[in-house]
């Protein structure tokens, strides 16, 4: 069973970039698998990206093949695997088939559509009676 979805209250677009760095890094230095779960193709690149080139003196190592040896994972949504974390970026709440330890999730307030998609998000993940975080 997911033990709990946590979501990061964003204002601005750009503490988006550093959560889901502060957290990929995070799982690295833990050793724990953690897949991000991307919409498309061009989210893909950009995340793939930016792990490449953050922090400036050092890189991520990690993946975007699905059956990746590396602890960080870069995935569309029908690729994500087991992962035991996962950080959505999808604009809805994701179907699993598997129950990872935690799901993140954006407390998105940058425009009125990402509010609404937050808050289907969430009412996704009361419905199914999962411990919910808002940090």
């Amino acid at each position: 069973m997911i033990n709990k979805v946590i979501f990061f209250q964003i204002k601005l677009e750009h503490t988006k970039l550093l959560r889901i760095i502060q957290k990929a890094h995070m799982h690295f230095a833990n050793k724990e698998k953690l897949t991000i779960v991307v919409p498309d193709q061009k989210a893909l690149e950009f995340v793939d990206l930016l792990l490449w080139k953050t922090p400036k003196d050092s890189f991520l190592p990690h993946d975007t093949e699905k059956n990746s040896k590396e602890l960080i994972l870069i995935s569309l949504e029908k690729d994500m695997g087991d992962s035991p974390y996962i950080f959505n970026l999808t604009s809805h709440a994701l179907q699993l088939k598997h129950h990872p330890k935690i799901i993140y999730e954006f407390d998105d307030g940058t425009s009125p559509q990402k509010s609404l998609n937050t808050r289907n998000k969430y009412q996704h993940y009361k419905n199914l009676g999962l411990n919910i975080e808002l940090h």
